[in-house]
């Protein structure tokens, strides 16, 4: 990869497009903190303001130390070290053109660049129409590329959890997670 890894986001595919709608649904990373934190500051230009954070949300570029997801040890260690400090990771959605991938297979992974990742989540949130989507896009495309060893590793990642959830004993057995092997 050419561009700096702190450039760049981190998406999964989700969902492959379809005829009636040329679109990708993809999930990206973000911890979100809901209960009042101590010890922050905010700084603008070189003044430093310091304030108690409420409600943070933040999108994740990549896994604590630097670089790339580049094993499933780091993906738990993300849930792991944000779950105990009282805040969530959760998978979010945004949708994406069709023609920005080259025969993409839902778990793939790959590194979107801040502006057209940008782009997704306006159109996402209604403030960028379609055209205006699409053609920002096509302006962007080649800020966009497939990360062979994230897919592996967030591939390996999700076998792992399946596996857990399969093993774990159900609070209710009505609930038990069952996988369809037919989707692996």
């Amino acid at each position: 990869m050419t561009a700096p890894q702190n450039s760049s986001v981190p998406i999964l595919i989700e969902t492959l497009s379809r005829g009636f709608f040329p679109m990708l649904r993809c999930h990206y990373l973000v911890v979100d903190f809901e209960v009042p934190r101590d010890r922050w500051s905010l700084r603008i230009g070189q003044s430093i303001l310091p304030f108690l954070m409420l409600g943070m949300a933040g999108i994740v570029q990549q896994p604590f130390g630097g670089g790339l997801f580049d094993n499933p040890v780091r993906i738990e260690d993300l849930f792991a070290r944000v779950e105990v400090e009282e805040a969530l990771v959760t998978f979010e959605d945004l949708w994406m053109p069709e023609f920005l991938f080259e025969s993409p297979k839902t778990g793939d992974v790959y590194r979107v660049s801040v502006p057209l990742f940008l782009a997704s989540f306006a159109y996402r949130d209604g403030r960028m129409s379609l055209e205006d989507f699409e053609h920002s896009s096509r302006e962007l495309h080649e800020q966009i590329q497939l990360s062979k060893e994230e897919t592996v590793a967030f591939r390996a990642w999700t076998e792992e959890q399946w596996v857990a959830a399969e093993n774990r004993g159900p609070k209710n057995p009505e609930l038990q997670v069952r996988r369809r092997r037919d989707q692996q």
